[in-house]
This record gives C-alpha cells, sequence and structure tokens, in this order.
C-alpha cells in the first residue's frame, strides 16, 4: 500500500477530506492516516452520486472516520467550512491542528505527516503543502496556470508563494472560526484564504 511511515505522527491532528464522487482509494487513503494517529478523518460528501454510496458506507463503518453529507453538491469551500464548523464544536479535539488534504489521493500521507508536524510547530499561521511542479507527469496548463497565479497574488498582496493552489494546508484550531467566516464556497475559496492572511 505504501512506505511505512512511523505511527503517531499525526497525533493531535484532525484531517478534513472534501469528496465529490471518490472511489475506493479513498477508503485506504484514510486507513492509512488513521495508522499514522489521526484523532479524526472528517469526510465531507459533497453531493456525491449513488456510484460512491459504498465508499462512504465504508467510511461510515470505521472507527476514527466521521463523515459529513450534503445532499446536493455545495462546493469545496462550503465542504471545508462545514467541516470546520463540526471540527470545533467537538471539546476532544481542541487544540489539534487540521490538515485538509484532497480526495483524489494526490497527497501522500507522508505529506499529510508533514504539514501536520510543520503546523504543530509553527502555531498561528497557515502551512501550506507545495507541490513540486517541476515533475515532469504535472501538465503543462498546471504549470503555467499556477505560476501566472503566484506571481499575481506575490504583485497584488506582497507574499511569495509557490503554489497557489494547494489543497494541502495545515490550519491551527485557533483560525477554525476565522477561516469559517472567509467569502467563497467552491474552489474560489482556498484562494480567498490566502489574501485573507497575506
Amino acid at each position: 500500500m505504501g512506505e511505512v511511515i512511523n505511527s503517531g505522527l499525526l497525533h493531535r491532528c484532525v484531517v478534513v477530506i472534501p469528496a465529490l464522487d471518490p472511489d475506493e482509494a479513498l477508503t485506504e487513503y484514510t486507513v492509512r492516516l488513521l495508522e499514522q494517529g489521526a484523532e479524526q478523518v472528517v469526510v465531507v460528501n459533497d453531493g456525491s452520486g449513488l456510484g460512491s454510496s459504498g465508499v462512504f458506507q465504508q467510511l461510515e463503518d470505521m472507527e476514527g472516520c466521521t463523515v459529513l453529507h450534503h445532499e446536493r453538491n455545495q462546493g469545496k469551500g462550503r465542504a471545508m467550512k462545514d467541516a470546520f464548523a463540526y471540527i470545533a464544536a467537538q471539546l476532544q479535539w481542541t487544540g489539534c491542528v487540521v490538515v485538509t488534504a484532497d480526495a483524489d489521493g494526490q497527497h501522500r500521507v507522508e505529506d499529510v505527516c508533514a504539514v501536520a508536524q510543520a503546523a504543530l510547530e509553527e502555531s498561528g499561521g497557515l502551512v501550506l503543502g507545495v507541490r513540486d511542479l517541476t515533475q515532469p507527469q504535472v501538465p503543462v496548463r498546471s504549470k503555467i496556470g499556477n505560476r501566472l497565479s503566484s506571481w499575481a497574488f506575490r504583485t497584488l498582496y506582497g507574499p511569495r508563494l509557490g503554489d497557489t493552489q494547494t489543497g494541502l494546508r495545515g490550519i491551527p484550531w485557533e483560525m477554525l472560526d476565522w477561516c469559517g467566516g472567509i467569502r467563497g464556497e467552491r474552489y474560489e475559496y482556498e484562494m480567498n484564504v490566502l489574501i485573507r492572511m497575506a
């Protein structure tokens, strides 16, 4: 299934995964996150079709995994904000770091662990898991789009970010309410978070 990591690296970490029509790989990914000591994995079913119902049932049956459901697709931003509100209401997770990851498996478990550790050490700030966009398998359109958005972000807001479009982010507990109040229901939400941080 992949490289073995020291278990416990996700201790004091809740992982949030917004999901639309995921396949069985999400179940395996969730198992691996829990094996690394995640306090909880919160998956948001953002209006998926019936074809993914078996995946969500497996996740709901898994100890350490919570599935929140949207009856219709509301967007990645709304899914994350609903997850943040749910986590903030659970007293047992007070003080945990929240790491967001995508459901398509593009974020390795090792990278989730690294972001979680950095977020625990860097209290009070957002941690971004920056992808290596120089890899040959990265589509040219993605490389150009990310370069342009990074350049525009630096020009308009100041900070230099190597990957403005990454969904792998570490969020301190204290920022959950703040993140929940940022505009955006779909993919624009993640950029809006960066703009507000800047």
